[in-house]
């Protein structure tokens, strides 16, 4: 199983459905959707952002309520990875143009 770089952590790499590759944790773990969009919803449980077997990106909360939905995912190892900044881009270094270019 691959692992981190940093932390040494094993990781399972997911494509999701806009293309991009996402080093996650390899638990996968239940968590619960609001019937109505999550802004501004106040759950019990803590928010997480899961991504699932087939790439899909949710919000969800590790705690439900009535009339909630369970999903399944795995949970980005950006979240857990303890070095995660040193993975991080910073996009204020890009420039847009070559230096050379008038």
């Amino acid at each position: 199983m691959p692992k981190c770089k940093t932390c040494s952590s094993p990781v399972v790499w997911i494509r999701t459905r806009v293309g991009r590759s996402m080093p996650c944790d390899p638990e996968r773990v239940h968590a619960w959707r609001p019937p109505t969009p999550a802004e501004g919803v106040s759950a019990p449980g803590e928010r997480v952002t899961l991504i699932t077997d087939v790439g899909d990106v949710l919000t969800a909360f590790m705690q439900g309520g009535m009339g909630w939905t369970s999903v399944v995912g795995r949970i980005s190892h950006f979240a857990t990875c303890p070095q995660a900044d040193q993975h991080r881009k910073d996009d204020r270094q890009t420039t847009l143009f070559d230096s050379d270019s008038s």
